[in-house]
């Protein structure tokens, strides 16, 4: 996968920075504080948790740290309690469909 899976800077996900409604980890609808193990979600978080780790070289450190340093940390620690192998073999499973989602997360086009 691309660093920049986005786009152009222009097409940036949202946070504090951007109009609207910012897509941060305060906001429940875009919040990951509620992660669940549930093995069926796996491929999405652990992409979810990749593409938040490639975020960090197109937003500036205190914006990306503000807004997705929290959920970013929560995913790494559901990752750390997963058995070996686990994530990896999520990651080998990420779909386009998955890809799309969290995309549509992160880029704000989920708060319609």
């Amino acid at each position: 996968m691309e660093a920049r899976h986005f786009g152009s800077a222009d097409r940036c996900p949202r946070g504090r920075h951007a109009a609207g409604r910012s897509a941060t980890p305060t906001n429940p609808d875009t919040a990951v504080a509620h992660i669940s193990a549930n093995p069926g979600h796996h491929t999405r978080l652990a992409h979810l948790h990749e593409a938040l780790t490639n975020l960090r070289s197109v937003l500036p450190p205190d914006t990306w740290e503000a807004d997705w340093g929290d959920p970013h940390a929560r995913l790494t620690d559901l990752k750390a309690k997963l058995a070996a192998g686990q994530w990896t073999h999520a990651l080998d499973r990420v779909t386009e469909d998955n890809r799309t989602l969290i995309n549509d997360l992160l880029t704000g086009a989920l708060d319609t």
